[in-house]
């Protein structure tokens, strides 16, 4: 999977999920992320390390990678309010 560089997750139901440690972990080429804004990790989901040494992500918006930054970036990229993320919307 290092050489993915995208990857589309707006099927992807992650409602019944208790650990999505590192689910990104380590794509070192992974640069888009395409999802739906309705998709959303449980509160109570273990989610260390979801997107650590993934430097070339960046979000719709252009929100590049920032060390440490974990479950809260898993969303559509938005930060003009307030939500940076490292999802793309995807569209089609």
């Amino acid at each position: 999977m290092s050489s993915l560089e995208s990857i589309d997750i707006s099927n992807f139901d992650l409602s019944s999920a208790t650990n999505v440690n590192s689910m990104f972990r380590n794509m070192s080429n992974l640069r888009t992320i395409y999802s739906t804004s309705s998709w959303n990790i449980p509160s109570e989901t273990v989610s260390n390390n979801m997107f650590e040494e993934d430097t070339n992500l960046v979000g719709g918006a252009g929100t590049t990678y920032v060390r440490y930054k974990s479950a809260e970036y898993a969303r559509i990229d938005d930060p003009e309010n307030g939500k940076p993320g490292y999802f793309t919307l995807k569209t089609t």
